[in-house]
């Protein structure tokens, strides 16, 4: 299994010159060797949100939009 994840994130800067991060978008490219179950693990990662230690340490909404890789074939849920 290999994990790499890019961040896009929204965020404002108030006329004060004060800033803040609005949302943040993670987009793992998820790795797993032939004879994975790609169905169990989109369903995993369909709740991975409530145990994200990014999603769980700030204070704006996080989502996802994974990619699985098998084999070479590539399988995307948005989450």
């Amino acid at each position: 299994m290999d994990y790499e994840d890019s961040l896009v994130a929204t965020g404002e800067v108030l006329k004060n010159g004060a800033g803040r991060f609005l949302s943040a978008l993670l987009r793992p490219n998820i790795t797993f060797v032939a004879g994975t179950d790609i169905d169990a693990a989109m369903a995993i990662h369909h709740e991975i949100h409530k145990v994200c230690f990014t999603a769980r340490s700030v204070n704006f909404p996080v989502s996802y939009d994974p990619e699985f890789i098998i084999s070479g074939e590539a399988h995307s849920a948005t989450v």
